[in-house]
């Protein structure tokens, strides 16, 4: 039974005590007799008990806990032991403190009579403080200590086991111990299973260990233990049984139990022997399949042998071809032997070599080094060693070697020689200083930008490498973080989270912690983004960082680089630069050479609709309608081949569309901005749909003031004809009048003056109604009577008549016409003059 299931099924032990004591606390709280005793038909529990039991329980539960949980099991432990400590004196001294009944009254015992009802049996007493000093000191790293709990645990054991058979037998001396007050069945269970589990937790101390080793006494002691006290429980209680039916007498008992007794100790003896016959068989058994193994290992040496000068033939064939030096070396460094690299290696004929030692020709740096270790291996403190050292070439130049050096033992464990393998890894470290050299040279770089910050990791996120401007930047040494932190301590966790999420929802796949820095860069691909990087002292400032993979050969990526250059000049300069755009009057689009909006401002927001989220990184063709986006992609990059400052689309109307697809005139202005990140372009974009329209009212305005020009001219023509007629046929008339003399032709002539007089009356108010009406003339059209025009018009025209003894005759095809009143008076009065005047003329 392994540690950890043992620890298990104490923990169960511990919770199942504290339940059973709430059970029975419940139990009198509720007044529940079942509760109370657990066991029906059996002494009740006391409430003291119980209270007690549920401390044990969670202290025995705190000491199964590591590190130093355990101590708080102290606190437990203490009130129990003086409250038993207190009840136990109370029966010693007869006297009673209080403390018996002191949560709850026993009304049962109360009613029976008994002596201080609600009290603990003074075996319970005893029993609580053996169990409470054992806890106290279970922990304990004294042996002495521990044996002493054991003892103290066994006790309360035994207590329990004999109040257990007091019940089994019905001998209440046994569950009293002449005391007055009885230990409860439950009460002395609830102890042994206690007692017992708490034994478990030093099983190699006290009685307790003679059933837990492997040893054939403790095998016995197992399996013979169990079946002695199953058998003396069953036979006592089956004896007293038959005596309390009084079909045998004491006597008989006795002597029934003495044969009881009799045979189950021929019993134990016969099943020892057994068990004894059993190992003697085992041990004979063992000691046949050991002579079979000795005469199988005369085998296997036989064979072995014969392997062994196998190798021996092996391992001289790949002592002279082996692809490395190889050589056997004296104890006192002298060349014994070697193969055709070494002098290959050095320079020196096989001759030669044979006459020198390994440190004649050794370097004077690595010549201690690799003394001292081969004096350790001399004397046994090492049995190999492995070093890089110098050797001298013949020709006087360094040849770097790998050393491995192992010693040959006689079978006595004397020293033989020494066998040494030699692979010459000149080229290797030429290769090392050279990158070392180069490490060094990139590390000044690295070191000299103090504005710049370069950190290394490894695949993990662990960081490897704190360049100098990083120290500068961020105030962390890189002692205190390399191989302590990853990058995420110079990282909001908030922007972390947010860049997370992006990254999930874009690659389809979960993305947090070190991988939303290197996500990019795990896949190949690049990635310049902007961060907060926060220094040591918790103040922040933005950076543009980039994170490569840094691979071998292949694809295997090793480490990442995290290269981050602070930007706070370039943010304020961006600041002023969005202040700047914010305050323009015109919507501000800047775009760069892909066609891509890079920042816009309020103005530009208010008048598309759209928000800066939707706008940013966004093709600036989403404000154009569909039917130009084509076309404006090739003027875009004819812009962006000869950049220069201009109204765009000019001669042209310039439409704009807004997020719910109304479209609008608009003017724009472009300019080209250079920037360190590439050319961009500025477009200030402003909405003239009112200004056109209050052009194109304008012109409507121009055009009718024309129309109104000619009309007003139409009418002085139409004016001079309507009035010249009447007044010249006045003065005609008034001239007739002051010649007659007659006074019925004066009547005559008054009363044309009256009818002319009406007819100018009636053309001046037609007139001035024309005057207000603001619509063209022309389509102020009546449907007219030629014969009534032509009688106006002779009566206006009466004078004239007379004077040139014209006769006026008329034949009209239609009798009327659909035309203004004014016009065709006007043209009626013409016709008319214009014959007179013609007949005049001939």
């Amino acid at each position: 039974m392994n540690q950890k299931s043992i620890k298990i099924k104490l923990l169960v032990a511990g919770y199942f005590i504290v339940f059973l004591g709430m059970a029975v606390l419940s139990g009198w709280i509720l007044d529940e007799p079942i509760l109370k005793s657990i066991v029906p038909g059996f002494p009740s529990m006391k409430f003291n008990n119980s209270i007690c039991f549920i401390l044990l329980g969670i202290s025995f539960v705190l000491l199964q806990k590591e590190a130093d949980i355990y101590k708080i099991s102290r606190f437990t432990v203490i009130p129990v032991l003086l409250l038993a400590s207190v009840s136990l004196l109370q029966d010693m001294a007869g006297f009673s403190a209080g403390i018996d009944e002191f949560f709850i009254k026993d009304e049962t015992a109360r009613m029976t009579g008994k002596v201080a009802p609600g009290r603990m049996a003074t075996t319970s007493s005893f029993n609580f403080i053996l169990l409470s000093v054992s806890f106290l000191l279970i922990r304990s790293k004294s042996k002495i200590i521990l044996r002493t709990v054991q003892n103290l645990l066994q006790i309360v054991i035994g207590i329990s086991f004999i109040a257990m058979l007091g019940y089994l037998y019905n001998i209440p001396a046994f569950y009293k111990l002449s005391f007055l007050t009885s230990m409860a069945l439950p009460t002395s269970i609830i102890f042994l299973i206690l007692a017992t589990a708490a034994c478990f937790m030093n099983p190699s101390v006290g009685i307790l260990s003679l059933f837990l080793g492997n040893r054939i006494g403790n095998l016995m002691a197992k399996k013979l233990f169990p079946i002695m006290m199953l058998m003396i429980i069953v036979l006592g209680f089956l004896g007293q049984k038959v005596y309390q039916q009084n079909l045998i007498t004491v006597d008989f008992v006795i002597a029934l139990l003495a044969v009881s007794f009799t045979l189950v100790g021929l019993f134990l003896i016969s099943r020892t022997a057994r068990n004894l016959n059993a190992v003697d068989r085992d041990r004979t058994a063992a000691e046949k399949e050991v002579i079979e193994l000795n005469r199988s290992l005369e085998n296997t040496i036989a064979k072995r042998t014969n392997e062994l000068r196998q190798s021996l033939e092996q391992f001289r064939e790949a002592f002279e071809h082996s692809a490395i030096g190889m050589a056997l070396v004296s104890l006192e460094g002298k060349w014994l032997k070697v193969n055709p690299q070494v002098p290959k290696m050095l320079g020196y004929s096989k001759e030669e070599l044979l006459q020198k030692t390994f440190q004649d020709i050794t370097h004077p740096d690595d010549l201690a080094t690799d003394l001292d270790l081969v004096k350790q291996v001399l004397e046994d403190k090492i049995n190999t060693y492995q070093m890089e050292k110098r050797y001298l070439h013949k020709n006087g130049s360094i040849v770097w070697v790998l050393l491995n050096v192992s010693l040959l033992r006689d079978e006595l464990g004397e020293p033989i020689h020494f066998i040494s393998q030699i692979e010459n890894i000149t080229k290797r470290k030429l290769a090392e200083e050279e990158a070392k050299d180069l490490n060094l040279k990139m590390s000044a770089i690295f070191d000299s930008g103090s504005q710049v910050s370069i950190i290394g990791t490894d695949t993990s996120g662990i960081i490897t490498y704190f360049s100098k401007g990083s120290e500068t930047l961020l105030g962390y040494k890189a002692s205190e973080v390399i191989g302590r932190h990853t990058p995420a301590i110079i990282h909001s966790e908030e922007e972390i989270k947010k860049r997370g999420k992006e990254l999930s929802e874009m690659f389809g796949k979960r993305v947090e912690g070190f991988d939303v820095f290197v996500e990019y860069a795990k896949q190949g691909k690049f990635e310049s983004r902007e961060w907060t990087y926060i220094r040591k002292d918790k103040t922040s400032f933005p950076v543009q960082l980039v994170v490569t993979a840094i691979r071998k050969e292949g694809t295997e990526i090793t480490g990442f680089l995290g290269i981050a250059t602070d930007i706070s000049e370039r943010k304020k300069s961006e600041e002023k630069f969005k202040s700047l755009l914010e305050s323009a009057p015109d919507a501000m689009v800047i775009v760069d050479q892909n066609g891509k909006i890079v920042i816009v401002n309020s103005q530009t927001i208010r008048l598309f609709g759209f928000s800066r989220e939707e706008l940013e990184g966004q093709s600036v063709e989403m404000l154009i309608p569909q039917r130009f986006k084509h076309t404006h992609v090739g003027h875009r990059e004819g812009y962006f081949a000869n950049p220069l400052i201009r109204p765009m689309g000019e001669g042209r109307e310039l439409l704009g569309v807004k997020k719910n697809g109304q479209e609008f005139s608009i003017e724009i202005s472009l300019s080209p901005i250079e920037t360190s990140e590439g050319k961009l372009v500025s477009a200030a974009i402003r909405d003239v749909t009112e200004r056109i329209a209050a052009q194109k009212h304008l012109e409507e305005m121009a055009e009718d003031l024309t129309n109104r020009n000619r009309q007003l001219a139409n009418f002085a023509h139409i004016t001079s004809h309507n009035l010249r007629a009447p007044v010249s046929n006045l003065n005609s008339l008034l001239a007739i009048y002051n010649t007659v003399e007659n006074e019925e032709d004066k009547k005559e002539i008054f009363e044309k003056f009256e009818t002319v007089i009406h007819h100018l009356s009636a053309t001046l108010n037609e007139l001035v109604e024309a005057l207000k009406i603001k619509e063209n003339l022309d389509t102020e059209r009546s449907e007219l009577v030629f014969e009534k025009i032509l009688k106006k018009t002779t009566e206006i025209m009466t004078a004239q008549i007379q004077e040139s003894k014209a006769t006026i005759e008329f034949d009209f095809l239609v009798p009327t016409i659909l035309y203004n009143k004014g016009y065709l008076e006007s043209i009626f009065q013409n016709l008319v003059g214009n014959a007179i005047r013609s007949d005049e003329h001939t």
